[in-house]
């Protein structure tokens, strides 16, 4: 699964002598509890979940999967209408028990829209919005809204925006705001190198929502192939990563300033570009913030390990400055290490109430990050879990992050596209 064209033989003549390659120490702990709340099984059921699920405060779990949902017009799987995707809800159980999977829509294609790659997000009302990477009316997929019945019933389904090849191109994760307005990524979008786009409700319901381009990229020098998460600050301004691009050509992190009015211009600021072995290169998950507005993700190339191969990647820090004007800060965390911890980490981190980062590999493990005890120490790298058997536990490529359980965070919750008991793929559940 690795990206080529984003070469480690660029010249680092630029490399910023703020870049800071922690020597750290890796262990692991394989005690750690894991359990498999839904095997999905095709068919009416869904297949394929390849994104970050989303919690609510009850504690429920919502996904979509790229495939299943029991549509016959999106060809064959297992000998059964393979399906367009569906989005689900699993649900604890009260006491004891099983959780209970409930499919809230199942796309029948191509009209609302074919594959559901991205995560979803929820609104102030309760309200889901997701994307389909297919279909729509203009074929590039659409933005797509789920609202919860009043008391028992079907969730109401609606296409608030179909994306088209010709100014858009497929989005994935949306985000909203407190005014519900809807913002997304567009890799292929603008010029062909990426957007981020808003979409705002309309003033009476049923109206037609409004579409606008925040910010269309240009490769160089503030990045393309923008991709994974938004996250905003408290302030309202989003901050995300691009996958290529930026000055050496191994992508960006930027921001997008909020203007003082809704309708106002958006500014981008490019906040890092990564430089490539030792450094990171090629992040895909977006970042996460704490509460001191610092910013962690990850890269899916670079670090100092396995440079003949682009790098097994990294998880990275951009500390904010310390006066207006200044520049950030970036600092490499941790160098994945490969066949000992995992590599390629596509998927986006998790943060608990200590400072510990959690997240997963494409080679099927769970890993934490505990911040340094001292000033200046280094962080310490866990492998809490890998995946054994597929068969079971699934741990098949992992695309999607982590989620907490709401409200304890004691468990952490994820999905995989592939294995378990019908190699459909699976919800996990595992207690660090």
């Amino acid at each position: 699964m690795r990206r080529k064209g984003f070469s480690p033989s660029l010249p680092l003549s630029g490399f910023a002598a703020m870049i800071l390659v922690a020597t750290l120490t890796s262990s692991f702990a394989f005690s750690q509890t894991e359990f498999v709340i839904h095997n999905f099984k095709s068919g009416d059921d869904g297949a394929e979940p390849n994104a970050t699920l989303l919690a609510d405060k009850a504690g429920n779990l919502y996904g979509t999967t790229t495939l299943g949902g029991g549509s016959a017009s999106c060809g064959l799987r297992h000998g059964a209408p393979e399906g367009c995707g569906t989005v689900f809800e699993v649900t604890p159980p009260a006491a004891g028990g099983h959780w209970t999977e409930k499919i809230l829509y199942a796309f029948a294609g191509p009209v609302d829209g074919l594959q559901p790659v991205g995560g979803l997000a929820f609104d102030e009302a309760g309200d889901l919005y997701g994307t389909t990477v297919t279909g729509g009316s203009g074929g590039a997929g659409t933005v797509f809204q789920l609202k919860p019945p009043a008391s028992g019933g079907a969730w109401t389904f609606s296409v608030i925006h179909n994306l088209t090849f010709s100014n858009n191109g497929y989005a994935v994760y949306p985000v909203v705001d407190k005014l519900g307005d809807v913002y997304f990524e567009e890799p292929a979008g603008g010029s062909g190198l990426g957007a981020v786009s808003q979409l705002t409700p309309p003033a009476a319901e049923g109206g037609a929502w409004t579409y606008r381009q925040l910010y269309v990229f240009k490769g160089q020098p503030d990045g393309l192939l923008p991709i994974g998460t938004l996250n905003f600050d408290k302030a309202g301004n989003l901050y995300g990563i691009t996958d290529g691009g930026g000055s050496a050509n191994h992508g960006t992190v930027f921001e997008l300033v909020r203007p003082a009015t809704r309708s106002g211009t958006w500014t981008e600021k490019v906040l890092y570009a990564f430089q490539g072995i030792p450094d990171g290169a090629a992040p895909y998950s977006g970042v996460i913030i704490d509460t001191a507005g610092n910013l962690y993700g990850t890269t899916v190339d670079g670090g100092v390990n396995n440079p003949a191969f682009d790098g097994d990647g990294t998880v990275f820090e951009l500390s904010p400055p310390s006066e207006t004007g200044g520049a950030w800060t970036e600092a490499v965390l941790y160098s994945f290490q490969g066949a000992t911890d995992g590599k390629l980490p596509y998927a986006p981190l998790v943060r608990d109430n200590d400072g510990n980062l959690f997240g997963t590999t494409i080679t099927n493990t769970v890993f934490e990050l505990s911040p340094p005890t001292e000033a200046g120490g280094s962080w310490t790298e866990t492998t809490l879990f890998d995946f054994p058997s597929p068969a079971h536990d699934g741990g098949s490529e992992f695309f999607g992050g982590l989620t907490f359980h709401l409200p304890s965070r004691s468990t952490l919750y994820g999905a995989t596209p592939a294995g378990g008991s019908a190699d459909d793929g699976v919800i996990f559940g595992l207690v660090p």
